[in-house]
């Protein structure tokens, strides 16, 4: 019994000791804390060699960034027709298909976000190389620009957020 216990308080320092040492190595490798939160989409534009299409009442979408991981999922187009009872399966393809989700780590560098998602609904984002967003934060509001991976040819993907907690 006793070298249970002595077991099971082991181990509970060992963790804590590496739960500590993990958020102090993350703070020091470039991790905004002002970016830890729950975020919500409120504003989308996409910019391309056709011009800039914004929208003011965007589709659901949530960021959220803890010490060192960061999970999205989000609704990109804008369209919001109702989904019927009994789906074709090409309704249901369609509204799958039109969903992103990924979660992982995430680091800072400057006004740099670099995402690394370790689970994604698509599974080329978790071998691709990571994604990188330039960032705006002031307050409880926050801009993400994505210039790469999803973003169209020589333009931008910019999602303004603000925060719910």
């Amino acid at each position: 019994m006793k070298s249970k216990v002595l077991v099971c308080v082991g181990t509970m320092a060992f963790f804590s000791v590496g739960c500590t040492t993990s958020e102090t190595t993350a703070t020091e490798t470039g991790v905004a804390t002002g970016l830890q939160g729950v975020w919500r989409i409120t504003e989308s534009s996409v910019t391309s060699s056709d011009g800039t299409s914004t929208n003011t009442e965007p589709q659901p979408g949530l960021y959220i960034f803890s010490n060192r991981h960061y999970s999205t999922t989000l609704i990109p187009n804008d369209s919001r027709q109702p989904f019927p009872d009994q789906p074709t399966d090409e309704e249901s393809l369609a509204a799958f298909g039109n969903f992103i989700a990924n979660a992982g780590t995430y680091e800072i560098a400057g006004s740099t976000i670099t995402i690394r998602p370790m689970v994604a609904k698509v599974p080329n984002a978790m071998t691709d190389p990571p994604w990188t967003y330039e960032y705006e934060l002031e307050a409880d509001s926050l801009v993400l620009i994505l210039t790469a991976a999803w973003a169209p040819p020589d333009g931008e993907i910019r999602y303004r957020l603000d925060r719910l907690e």
